[in-house]
């Protein structure tokens, strides 16, 4: 950088590199010279998440898109990845599924372009997409996407707990449609209780592993984040915070842990205030 500091793939390599407040400054010298740089404004978009500003990161991944959208060659020139998954996460943070798929599967299409980190980014959108069609009721379809997703990173870890959160779903199901052929037969209806572990349909039976899980240490905040993931969908909101904090304070640093406040499953959009500590330490990293 020295020696080509006019150069804006080197400020797009710092971008990668770095995090937090050294991270916003990279990517703004990154658009200082390539205005509109979708990657620059994807990564700064990140540390806008994990600071807790979503508005922000929402500003930035939208100019992404409609940098890309002015100049497809972008796709190519600035090796564009992640953007639409990050918007489709967003979306889906404040409940607008169908957007979300949307952007979701314009993720997807950009994998046979071959960047490095495509493959990864498209398993994150499968197992983005297996959320929303869980709960637009399409349980089918989320398991397809669950396989996709297995396809690309073997043991997904959030993967696997969506698929759990299936075979939970169909246990709650087979058990309702026992208690209405008991109820007709004995001609009076019967209560509908729920399977056991499983709240309002909401919670996991455990399940076969779906794949082998990775043990090259590339997925140790993931499969930290399943475990809490497993806990808070059980009810046990308190536990999954814990679980997830000492995880954040054990962790070096870094980016580690960004898409807490974003990640579909851990329901922290839903229950704020529990998961403020967490998000604390989150936002005190991205500084």
């Amino acid at each position: 950088m020295e020696l080509q500091p006019d150069n804006w793939r080197h400020w797009l390599r710092l971008t990668y590199a770095s995090w937090g407040q050294q991270r916003l400054d990279a990517a703004r010298e990154t658009l200082a010279q390539l205005p509109g740089c979708p990657m620059a404004l994807c990564l700064a978009a990140m540390v806008w998440v994990a600071r807790g500003s979503l508005r922000h990161a929402e500003r930035d991944v939208d100019a992404a898109i409609a940098a890309v959208a002015g100049d497809p060659d972008l796709i190519e020139r600035a090796a564009v990845v992640a953007v639409y998954w990050l918007k489709g996460l967003l979306c889906l943070a404040r409940g607008d599924v169908g957007d979300a798929l949307e952007f979701f599967r314009r993720e997807l299409s950009l994998e046979a372009r071959g960047h490095l980190y495509a493959r990864e980014c498209c398993a994150n959108a499968w197992y983005a997409i297996a959320v929303c069609l869980m709960r637009l009721g399409d349980h089918a379809g989320a398991r397809h996407a669950c396989t996709e997703a297995f396809a690309r990173v073997p043991g997904h870890p959030m993967a696997q707990v969506c698929v759990e959160m299936l075979n939970g779903l169909q246990s709650c199901e087979a058990t309702r449609l026992q208690e209405d052929e008991a109820a007709r037969r004995q001609g009076h209806e019967a209560s509908r209780r729920r399977a056991p572990g499983l709240p309002g349909c909401g919670g996991l039976c455990g399940g076969p592993a779906a794949g082998p899980q990775a043990d090259d240490g590339r997925l140790v905040m993931e499969r930290v984040m399943a475990k809490a993931a497993r806990l808070s969908m059980a009810g046990d909101v308190g536990g999954a915070v814990r679980v997830m904090a000492a995880a954040m304070i054990a962790a070096p640093p870094g980016s580690a842990g960004w898409i807490i406040a974003i990640e579909p499953t851990l329901g922290v959009q839903s229950a704020p205030s529990d998961w403020a500590p967490v998000l604390g330490v989150v936002r005190d990293g991205a500084r």
